[in-house]
């Protein structure tokens, strides 16, 4: 049987698994458990508040479980946490790499809808307040999943010896996945959201960085 170092790959690839599902059973067990809090909170919102509020505060917390439970994970394997630590180390080029890349494929996707007529722009309203809670909620979002899919489940695979193609695909498939919930999903939103994970998981395996994906 080949092996990594002393451990055969069959073993080092049984610890990957079980750390990943162990990953994802404590997150969603304590994501449950922060429900009431949000619940209760919610109720001493004033009447009428907006609901940008609320989603915020779930995905905070969703967020506060996802690193919970990957530092249990890490901390029971005895992994180091020095990957974590670089993985979430803000770098600027990265950074505005990312943002210029999002910016061009929207600019274009939305470019090519209108001119197709998929789409009409049928008036325009600035909100600065709700702007503002859009863009704090979509960034916890990208946060949560960036470092779940990237920060964790791909780089436990890496760590655990996994072929690189085969992580990058196995996690960008988990991506596409965990949106099967999304309003309208089917199978082109599968390999969309299929192709976009292999991208992001290529930008976190040439950099183990995840200011890009995010």
């Amino acid at each position: 049987m080949e092996t990594i170092g002393n451990e055969p790959k069959a073993k080092r690839f049984g610890k990957v698994a079980i750390d990943i599902i162990s990953f994802v059973t404590l997150a969603v067990i304590i994501t449950i458990l922060g429900i009431p809090f949000s619940a209760v909170l919610q109720k001493l919102g004033k009447e009428g508040a907006d609901k940008m509020f609320y989603f915020v505060l779930s995905e905070t917390l969703m967020l506060i479980g996802i690193f919970l439970s990957a530092w249990i994970v890490w901390h029971f394997r005895g992994v180091s946490l020095t990957g974590l630590g670089r993985s979430l180390a803000i770098r600027k080029k990265d950074l505005l790499s990312g943002i210029s890349l999002a910016i061009v494929l929207y600019a274009v996707g939305f470019g090519v809808s209108l001119l197709a007529g998929a789409v009409e722009i049928a008036g325009v309203v600035f909100n600065p307040s709700s702007l503002l809670i859009s863009f704090v909620f979509f960034l916890l979002v990208a946060i949560t999943e960036e470092f779940a899919l990237r920060g964790f489940v791909l780089e436990r695979m890496l760590q655990g010896g996994v072929n690189k193609f085969w992580a990058l695909f196995l996690s960008a498939t988990l991506f596409s996945l965990v949106h099967i919930a999304n309003p309208n999903f089917d199978f082109l939103s599968f390999i969309n959201i299929l192709l976009a994970g292999i991208l992001l998981g290529s930008s976190y395996i040439y950099t183990r960085n995840l200011c890009f994906p995010i």
